[in-house]
């Protein structure tokens, strides 16, 4: 089986985290040459604008850059991947030339569903098809109920999942379906309560397990240093780093 290049890494987390953000308002992607523009989808005047984000991968850094500094009365960050496992210093210095600010580097990886532990599972996580268990995970989350009427519909692009502790939500992570073979990794949560327990590998097993069972061949996602422990222990492999920049201030 081939591996994702990281075209393809990229393009699953452009579209997985607009359909994410998508929820309470449209979040739109718009491509132009290398690089990727998320933005806000028109808005009332009253309403509040959220921070744009430009990806692009490392070819198209100047690009970047220069779509960047025509975007002056938008806020936004700067998201640039490499296949380097580590903060690539010449990027940094073109960036720092240029007088952005780094501000953050995350992990990429990527993983075969078919590739994942044979292991009896130690929690009952669960695929979030109920009323119930919507409203326990929005409200662990702190945001308004999905629609219930879907929850079961298998074709839909996004997938919940979720450990409880008698009403209560103390683990999630959602599936985003962003093509026929790639799915993103969106909000993997740990209760602080329940963490250093195993919740975090069962969820991540019982979505890649629904993942193979939908014809989907890769899952990827995208950790901080911290988070990105778990995924090689659930099957995931490191194939690049995003590093995220904020412009420099306009006058």
């Amino acid at each position: 089986m081939s591996i994702p290049n990281l075209d393809q890494i990229i393009e699953t987390m452009v579209h997985g985290f607009a359909f994410a953000r998508s929820r309470t308002h449209p979040y739109l992607v718009l491509k132009t040459g290398k690089v990727c523009v998320l933005r806000d989808g028109p808005r009332k005047p009253s309403e509040d604008v959220r921070n744009s984000e430009i990806f692009a991968i490392e070819d198209g850094a100047a690009q970047l850059i220069a779509l960047s500094k025509s975007m002056t009365s938008e806020r936004h960050r700067v998201c640039i991947a490499h296949d380097r496992l580590d903060r690539n210093a010449e990027i940094e210095q073109l960036f720092k030339s240029n007088r952005f600010r780094y501000a953050a580097g995350e992990a990429l990886f990527f993983s075969p569903t078919s590739k994942k532990p044979s292991e009896k599972p130690k929690w009952n996580v669960k695929r979030v098809t109920t009323e119930e268990l919507e409203r326990a995970v929005a409200k662990a989350n702190r945001r308004r109920p999905g629609d219930f009427s879907k929850l079961k519909d298998d074709d839909r692009p996004d997938r919940q999942f979720v450990e409880m502790e008698g009403d209560r939500a103390i683990g999630w992570v959602t599936s985003i379906r962003t093509s026929d073979q790639f799915a993103w990794v969106a909000n993997l949560q740990v209760d602080e309560e329940f963490r250093r327990k195993g919740i975090g590998r069962a969820l991540m097993l019982a979505l890649l397990k629904d993942d193979a069972k939908r014809g989907i061949k890769f899952s990827i996602l995208a950790a901080s240093k911290v988070g990105s422990t778990l995924y090689p222990q659930v099957g995931y492999t490191q194939a690049g780093l995003l590093q995220v920049f904020v412009p420099p201030r306009q006058p």
